[in-house]
């Protein structure tokens, strides 16, 4: 992953890129393009979300621009919170945020990414491979597990449920 020279929050902010990149510590990263099974992920996980949304007010949201720090701007992939936040660049953190894998992802960005999540004070951490049809959550560290499930709303999700 490619970074340019280093810049300011607020200028990276003003700015517009083809792909959005994100900001780390004043430089402009790159994130991995994403594959037509990554979007298709994506657009699963706002689907089964849906009727969470619905019944109980939660909001989600995609690839936007996150503030989990005054010099860390990250871009989940997914992101569920238990009410709409303020602010086109929410700053705090929701409930759950999913990454789902893309080929040209690295596992060092990635545990690095879920740790971030972690210490803003993000819940949940789940990971999707739809490359392997696996899925990950992130506690203490990176773990395979056969679902995810979130408690709060009494939601299991299958691999099958995410992937083809």
């Amino acid at each position: 992953m490619a970074t340019q020279a280093a810049i300011s929050v607020e200028e990276y902010l003003r700015s517009s890129y083809d792909y959005d990149p994100e900001y780390v510590r004043g430089e402009v990263v790159e994130r991995p393009m994403p594959t037509k099974k990554h979007s298709k992920a994506q657009k699963r996980l706002l689907n089964i979300f849906e009727p969470v949304e619905a019944a109980f007010g939660a909001f989600t949201i995609f690839a936007v621009r996150s503030r989990l720090d005054h010099d860390l701007i990250r871009l989940p992939d997914f992101s569920l919170y238990l009410s709409e936040p303020e602010g086109e660049v929410p700053a705090e953190p929701p409930l759950l945020v999913v990454e789902i894998l893309s080929p040209d992802d690295r596992l060092s960005q990635l545990m690095k990414k879920c740790a971030e999540y972690r210490r803003w004070g993000v819940k949940h951490v789940w990971v999707a491979d739809p490359e392997d049809r696996k899925l990950m959550v992130h506690d203490t560290g990176l773990r395979l597990v056969d679902e995810f499930t979130i408690p709060e709303f009494n939601l299991t999700i299958t691999p099958a449920q995410i992937f083809e």
